[in-house]
């Protein structure tokens, strides 16, 4: 039978009638059964290693307890070297567009498997150990999210230092590129805003990243040396040179045609804007004619010729 009114809750097992350290949130119950979730202890890092009782009360619509009583057996909360512990996010801030990679540092993060992260939505695990699970962000609307790092059997780890979040900012921008129209091999120029990592970004400090002496700085030097990717659909665009407001990159071989043009970058994720590049079909150019002198034009060698866009290669 279906009990709306059921509280559960988790009480010392010092002091089943003093206040719960947290509650169970009622999945299903039945006269000889219940399932609940358990939430977060008001104050989990106090609460690491106590041992638990379960209590249970039914109320009716007023509220009123119509009756209570503490279930069998009990349950202990992990100790703080047992918990998963998550210390820091880095970077803190990344694209609306999604597509960038983040990393979470503390301890116990891959205890029982790979753990589940969330931004608001699924966020794709690429790494985890025991002290740093990283994923790629997807697509979200500008906000400022919570970071929930879930473990089977165990549930969410515990932010040392609260809050640890997640802000979903403006991104990247590609406003132009020139040329527009060009060949396999020719330099191609993007400009806009937001290219690279800079000092003074608010990129550089992660939720938690001062003074969390887990490694974290690690984190924001592959982030400064990590490498920004330009894609002709899904022909590379070697970058030659880069800084916050231009890119210059070698067009990479395909054939004659339209070709989005994409930027993705380690610090914030894939850039915003629609562009397209065309690539021109092949020009040829006379290498040799030989002989010079001919009476006659059936007496002329055939020209070899030499591809300078390469676009009928493949």
């Amino acid at each position: 039978m279906s009990s709306p009114g059921l509280v559960i809750e988790l009480v010392p097992s010092s002091d089943t009638a003093g206040a719960a350290i947290a509650t169970c949130e009622t999945i299903s119950a039945s006269c000889d059964s219940a399932r609940c979730r358990v939430g977060a202890a008001a104050t989990p890092l106090e609460a690491a290693g106590a041992e638990l009782a379960v209590r249970l009360r039914l109320l009716d619509t007023t509220g009123a307890v119509l009756s209570s009583g503490i279930a069998s057996g009990s349950l202990r909360y992990l100790s703080i070297s047992e918990s998963p512990l998550l210390s820091a996010v880095f970077p803190a801030a990344g694209s609306i567009m999604g597509r960038q990679q983040v990393c979470l540092h503390g301890s116990n993060l891959n205890r029982t498997s790979t753990p589940s992260i969330s931004f608001g939505s699924e966020c794709a695990v690429t790494h985890a150990s025991a002290r740093r699970v990283c994923c790629i962000t997807a697509a979200h609307e500008k906000a400022a999210v919570d970071v929930l790092v879930s473990l089977p059997g165990l549930g969410a780890a515990v932010a040392v230092a609260p809050p640890i979040s997640y802000n979903f900012i403006e991104s990247p921008v590609i406003s132009s590129i020139e040329p527009k129209i060009g060949y396999s091999g020719g330099l191609v120029h993007l400009h806009g805003v937001g290219f690279v990592l800079l000092p003074d970004s608010e990129l550089e400090s992660g939720s938690g990243y001062e003074g969390s002496g887990d490694g974290s700085g690690e984190v924001f030097d592959e982030m400064q040396q990590g490498n920004s990717t330009v894609l002709f659909d899904e022909t590379p665009c070697d970058i030659v040179e880069m800084n916050d407001t231009l890119i210059v990159c070698r067009a990479g071989e395909r054939k004659p045609g339209f070709a989005a043009v994409s930027l993705l970058t380690p610090h914030a994720g894939l850039a915003a804007g629609t562009h397209f590049f065309t690539y021109q079909i092949t020009v040829l150019q006379a290498r040799r004619l030989a002989p010079t002198r001919s009476s006659h034009i059936r007496s002329l060698d055939a020209p070899e010729f030499r591809c300078l866009a390469h676009a009928f290669a493949h």
